[in-house]
Order: C-alpha cells, then structure tokens, then sequence
C-alpha cells in the first residue's frame, strides 16, 4: 500500500501501470490507484494478459502512456 501510494506521489513513476494482488480485501483508493486488481486465486493466463493489455498488446497502449505519439 505505502508503494503504491509513493509511486502516484512520483512524476517519475506516476505512469506507471500497476497490478495490485490481493487475496484480501483493499480499499477503494487502492482500486482507483491500480491499473488493475486481481483477487488471488487467479489463472496465470489472466495475469498474463493483464500485463499485455496494459503494456499495449492487442489493446494498444496504455491510456496517458506517449506511444504512439508524435515526437
């Protein structure tokens, strides 16, 4: 929680998309500050293709992210 607090205080680490794990539950700031939860258990396909999604796989690239733009 405190990582994922300090890397939204970050400009430099601000962007980047973050997959939070729980088998637990987590609050709705935690929620809205991830890219993405995923509730333990889960496949590891599903896992993998989260990090695709969010890295510009087949989706394309991740919202707010510069590729693709000009420059």
């Amino acid at each position: 929680r405190e990582m994922l607090r300090r890397m939204r205080d970050d400009p430099a680490l601000k962007a980047i998309p973050v997959v939070v794990m729980s088998a637990g539950r987590i609050s709705e700031e935690e929620r809205r500050s991830s890219a993405r939860f995923l509730a333990k258990p889960f496949e590891l396909d599903l896992l993998l293709d989260t990090i695709s999604e969010l890295l510009g796989g087949p989706n394309g690239p991740v919202p707010g992210s510069n590729e693709g733009s000009p420059g």
